[in-house]
């Protein structure tokens, strides 16, 4: 108490009212002139520049508090991965790519297996697995097929599962004679010994759980990127197996005084002073089986007590206690794929309610009547249309502050990277504030925003979720929103992406949903491509009942005859032909699918099934569609660059309707474009014969985007850039009809893989496959569709 001060020490400096007071005694004084003289505190101009001063005061404090507390939700907790600012135990522990890795992944994820043998087989890129299990652990057939399942969910890509089997490694008997403390427990104590030498020989394993994840404690820096499971690690310590080592573990056991004798002995009776090979320890069955004696005599416990306290041991440590300290830590959670998903992270901060304003002129008194409401009946209108008006004056300082605010309370939405949090505008003044014509006066366009924070995540991450060229293709987006939705859910999956990047298919899973490459997740989320397998996109035309066809010389007559190619070319003149403008979309989804069967009922080119390749690509741009004049109707007129035809798309007296058809016919077209956009990858590994460390991406080539040459070699790099580098890659464009075919062979040749058809249809379907790759490097060479190729 003497050390503290009895008053508050004044701070040196003026504080920020004083400033702005100052500073705006001087500006008045500076307008006024020698008109104004007075500037006592009861002049009415000072006292509005002190209230508004006061607000201007209360602004600056409510902005200056800590960001997390800007993104703190009612309850003092903000959501880390919500921001994109995932922990370190999310971002940086990498996939298994090494056998100790593996080894690593199977003793986290399955507390039964001791240890693990794995033997490499660099012929075929494949693992074959040697788990070593407890004694007290008999359901081994279901553990095997429980790590095959397991390991085949976290295979890379090029890598197979060989074999799987139980190790039998001879068993040991324990020999002894030792001496206790007085007072110890005999039996305790040799469950200890016994415990002690069961955990050496199996290669002294222990599991843990960091807190690489605790927001209080921080990263542990040394265990970034040791092993392949985030949180629970399997710690292998080194260990010169020998006999004199594990001698000094069990003489440190608590309540030991001293061994006189401590042999271990194979089944022939002959000791083991070297354990390097591989051993288990026998755990005695009866009296008669324990070798084990204390102070010269033998130690006569229960024997099934004894086994029961061993047992309770081995699960208390290894599994119990993993389990009970995952479900503490909130780590217990797995997704389809076995692996800790990421994790909800929240950390505490303080809530602060600060976004609200009180009016200035709530803080002058009644007397100087901002508003028509402080008036007695009979008063002059003209001296309530004076206050009125400086009551407008002073609501424009309460504008501009509370537009201050609600920038400030967008600040959650600006930085969320979540799905729901993606609008391009924030609003920044409540419904109703001002009589306002434009939404956009109420709100701000933080699209630019977002995007340099998006930027800031990617430098952060080492990655571009929007490259420059990429934006040359944005043909889909029809808003801002859009874009960044894309972008924003490639940013979310990127602690997946990042550590899963080289993971392949589980063959033994189930197809589609979840279970899909790393790599063709990553390129659909960067690219905005389909992403689920159960969806065939050769399909999405047929299923509109629409058929695309070829671009080919071949056929290109017969194109002109069923486009309803124009060829008057007086009908084009510049002064008479009008651009479309571009309206208004359908706010809801009936009224989409309204508009849709408006559309196709009324425009002759859905009458016979065929769409041109230069309509279904280029009709995705308004600026390709025309009004030109016909007599007394319009037509609607369509001319692409890609075969320089000039399309009658339908003909009418009412220039709004063919422009309302035109904005739905291109919306349509940009919808089956950005449906039809897949990439499939093919481990040519799994083939008969194998093609090792090859893998082969299959690409829709019929849409916009993928119709194009710069698109091609931009993915290509893309996928170069996201495949691992020592697997060699090829890609392939197919059009509609191959990729139909593909999709189906490829279907059924995974059926194959996982055992869900006859192993006998594996080769033709692999066949057919090939053939369908076959035909594409034949069209790229110039003897079929130019709409499939290949390299």
């Amino acid at each position: 108490m003497a050390d503290r001060p009895l008053y508050i020490t004044r701070p040196e400096g003026d504080d920020l009212y004083t400033v702005l007071q100052r500073r705006t005694l001087a500006e008045l004084q500076r307008l006024a002139g020698e008109v104004w003289t007075d500037y006592n505190p009861h002049d009415p101009g000072v006292t509005v520049a002190d209230a508004v001063n006061y607000a201007l005061t209360e602004t600056d404090y409510k902005l200056g508090f800590c960001m997390e507390d800007y993104l703190t939700d009612a309850d003092g907790t903000w959501s880390v991965c919500g921001y994109g600012l995932f922990p370190a135990s999310e971002v940086y522990p990498s996939a298994p790519v090494t056998p100790d890795d593996y080894r690593r992944l199977i003793l986290a994820r399955f507390p039964m297996v001791q240890n693990v043998d794995i033997i490499p087989d660099l012929g075929n890129c494949s693992y074959s697995f040697i788990l070593r299990l407890s004694p007290f652990f008999t359901d081994e057939a279901g553990v095997i097929g429980r790590v095959r399942s397991f390991l085949n969910r976290h295979r890379n890509l090029c890598e197979t599962i060989g074999g799987v089997t139980i190790g039998q490694p001879e068993k040991l008997t324990l020999e002894a004679e030792l001496e206790i403390l007085p007072g110890c427990n005999a039996t305790e104590i040799l469950v200890q010994i016994y415990w002690t030498a069961m955990q050496y020989l199996s290669g002294s394993v222990q599991l843990e759980v960091s807190d690489s994840g605790n927001p209080e404690q921080g990263p542990d820096l040394s265990s970034w990127y040791d092993g392949p499971v985030k949180d629970v690690r399997a710690v292998i310590p080194l260990q010169r197996n020998t006999e004199r080592e594990l001698f000094w573990r069990l003489n440190g056991i608590e309540g030991v005084r001293g061994f006189k004798t401590c042999w271990f002995r194979d089944t022939e009776g002959r000791a083991v002073t070297d354990f390097k090979d591989g051993y288990m320890l026998r755990i005695p069955d009866s009296l008669s089986d324990m070798v084990v004696t204390v102070r010269g005599e033998r130690v006569y416990a229960d024997v099934d007590e004894f086994k029961e306290r061993l047992k309770a041991k081995y699960f208390l440590r290894s599994t119990l206690r993993m389990r009970h300290l995952m479900q503490e830590h909130g780590r217990g959670m797995t997704d389809v794929h076995g692996d800790t998903s990421v994790q909800e992270m929240r950390r505490k901060a303080r809530y602060r309610d600060v976004y609200g304003h009180y009016p200035v002129a709530g803080e002058l008194p009644e007397c100087y009547r901002t508003s028509d409401k402080d008036f007695v009946s009979g008063t002059p209108a003209s001296k309530i249309a004076e206050a009125v008006n400086f009551g407008s004056y002073l609501r424009l300082f309460d504008l501009l502050m509370e537009r201050g605010m609600g920038e400030l309370a967008g600040l959650k939405s600006l930085l969320s990277i979540e799905e729901e949090d993606s609008p391009s505008r924030i609003p920044t003044l409540p419904e109703g504030t001002l009589d306002m014509r434009k939404r956009r006066d109420r709100q701000r366009n933080v699209s630019a925003l977002k995007d340099r924070y998006m930027d800031f995540l990617d430098g952060l991450y080492g990655t571009d979720s929007n490259p420059l060229w990429l934006r040359e293709f944005d043909y889909y987006s029809r808003s801002e929103d859009d874009r960044l939705k894309r972008r924003m859910a490639f940013l979310r999956e990127l602690p997946r992406l990042v550590r899963y990047r080289s993971r392949g298919v589980d063959i033994t899973g189930t197809y589609g949903g979840e279970n899909i490459p790393a790599v063709k997740r990553h390129l659909s989320l960067h690219l905005g491509f389909n992403c689920d397998e159960e969806v065939s996109v050769g399909n999405i035309l047929p299923g509109h009942n629409l058929i695309l066809m070829g671009d080919g010389e071949k056929g290109h007559r017969v194109r002109e005859l069923m486009n309803s190619a124009m060829i008057d070319d007086s009908l084009f003149d510049d002064d008479m032909v009008e651009a479309i403008e571009p309206d208004d979309p359908p706010g809801t989804e009936e009224e989409r699918l309204r508009r849709d069967e408006d559309l196709r009922r009324s425009l002759p080119i859905f009458n016979s099934n065929w769409i041109s390749g230069s309509l279904f690509r280029e009709g995705i741009r308004l600026d390709n569609y025309n009004l030109v004049p016909d007599g007394s109707e319009w037509i609607l007129a369509f001319r692409g660059r890609e075969e320089r035809l000039r399309m009658n798309l339908g003909r009418s007296d009412d220039k709004e309707r063919l422009r309302g058809w035109a904005n739905t016919l291109c919306r349509y077209l940009r919808g089956l474009n950005r449906q039809c956009e897949a990439v499939y990858v093919v481990e040519k590994s799994l083939f008969k014969p194998a093609e090792r460390l090859s893998v082969l991406l299959v690409f829709s080539g019929w849409t916009a985007r993928t119709h194009s040459p710069r698109f091609r070699d931009a993915c290509t790099q893309l996928a170069r850039s996201v495949i691992p580098a020592h697997l060699k890659m090829e890609t392939c464009w197919l059009n509609a009809s191959r990729m139909q075919r593909f999709e189906e062979c490829y279907r059924k040749w995974r059926d194959c893989l996982a055992g869900r058809l006859p192993e006998e249809m594996r080769a033709g379907l692999q066949k057919d496959m090939t053939d369908v790759i076959d035909a594409a490097r034949a069209s790229e060479a110039g003897t079929g569709d130019s709409s499939g190729t290949a390299t």
